[in-house]
């Protein structure tokens, strides 16, 4: 059964011990492993927890959505069945939560020991949440660390084997938001060129990051393109060939683009700008947004949180696109599907709330610079 969590969330700098200890409700010992699902948003968690009516319990949870209000689903297994999941997971953590006036406090054991993170869960999205005065000093991350991020990081520091405690500052900075900004649009209508130019003038503040499709493609050789003869045999084997290709590409995609964002975080970059987004797959499925949704069982609010703004170009002229499509061997497409193209994908990222549409205009050099100006804008860069 679902139901919809409604949770704050905030990083603990300093506490005071003697006052929050004096009248604690309740503790129990936890320790959770997690395993990421293909949506950004999602994964499913197992706990063990002993403390509840001095019952050790094993727990999967599924949680799916971000920030504020998200959906969880719980189920009760078997204590061996649970540390079977919990020994097989990819990132776990361990930790005492405390219950005191309706705050959960979590004191993170190693090799996380220095850090705590307090949660309220309320009733509605609207009420009202006052830090308790037993916590002095906070941040809150409700928007950006969960405990899934605590748990990677955790694994991280595992693999290292670091010494000395990270401090909630070092959490906070790697947590932290980054700005994301995408280019999209059709076939040589810019994007990797405007890309090229924001790499040579802000390549210190901004992380470029290539696109997936032209990695899997032209330097994989994996095509979403099926045989002639094993089309006629099989009507299926075409849609099937690219919603394979979609699933792979939507892989690649998510891995590149945090594995960049990490990077861009670790050398103080400002943000990272992407060659193509998530969203793009659905311009080359029949149904568009519904079947991506399906397919990569996940939803556009998700995919859109993604992205901080869009930055759409229009397919050039004919005689432009086919001068640049010489220099691609992963363009196959004709203009006539470029033309195509572009309406499916200006309807697969129909509704990002930050989409910005820029026309050819009077020529390239209006186009670049209408583009620059919304990166120099999206990244503080003026």
């Amino acid at each position: 059964m679902s139901s919809k969590e409604i949770e704050r969330r905030f990083l603990v700098f300093e506490i005071d011990e003697d006052e929050f200890f004096s009248a604690i409700e309740g503790q129990k010992d936890i320790v959770q492993g997690y395993y990421e699902l293909p949506g950004p948003f999602q994964h499913l968690r197992v706990r063990i927890a002993d403390g509840d009516a001095d019952k050790v319990r094993a727990i999967l949870t599924t949680k799916e959505g971000f920030g504020l209000e998200r959906i969880e689903r719980e189920k009760e297994v078997g204590l061996e069945a649970g540390r079977f999941l919990l020994d097989a997971s990819w990132h776990f953590l361990e930790k005492v939560r405390f219950l005191r006036d309706g705050w959960e406090v979590d004191f993170l054991r190693p090799p996380l020991e220095n850090i705590i993170l307090a949660e309220y869960e309320m009733e509605s999205a609207d009420e009202e949440v006052k830090l308790p005065p037993w916590i002095i000093t906070a941040e809150e991350v409700t928007e950006s660390l969960t405990n899934l991020h605590l748990a990677r990081f955790a694994t991280q520091l595992r693999n290292l084997q670091t010494k000395g405690a990270i401090s909630p500052d070092v959490i906070l900075k790697y947590s932290a938001n980054m700005p994301t900004v995408v280019l999209t649009g059709p076939p040589c209508s810019g994007k990797s060129t405007v890309l090229k130019k924001v790499q040579e003038k802000y390549g210190e503040d901004i992380h470029c990051v290539p696109e997936a499709a032209t990695l899997l493609i032209a330097h994989a050789g994996v095509l979403p393109i099926v045989d002639k003869e094993v089309a006629e045999l099989d009507p299926t084997a075409e849609a099937r060939k690219m919603h394979n290709f979609q699933k792979s590409l939507y892989s690649l995609q998510g891995t590149l683009e945090s594995s960049c964002i990490e990077h861009a975080q670790s050398i103080g970059k400002t943000g990272t700008l992407i060659d193509r987004g998530t969203r793009d797959s659905a311009a080359y499925l029949e149904e568009g947004t519904d079947e991506f949704e399906r397919v990569m069982r996940t939803k556009t609010a998700w995919e859109d949180a993604r992205y901080d703004m869009v930055i759409y170009f229009e397919a050039p002229p004919k005689d432009i696109f086919e001068r640049e499509k010489k220099n691609n061997p992963a363009r196959h497409e004709t203009y006539e599907e470029v033309l195509a193209l572009q309406n499916t994908t200006l309807l697969a990222w129909q509704g990002h709330p930050n989409f910005h549409f820029i026309p050819n205009g009077s020529g390239w050099e209006q186009k670049e610079a209408r583009a620059m100006a919304l990166i120099e804008e999206a990244f503080d860069l003026n």
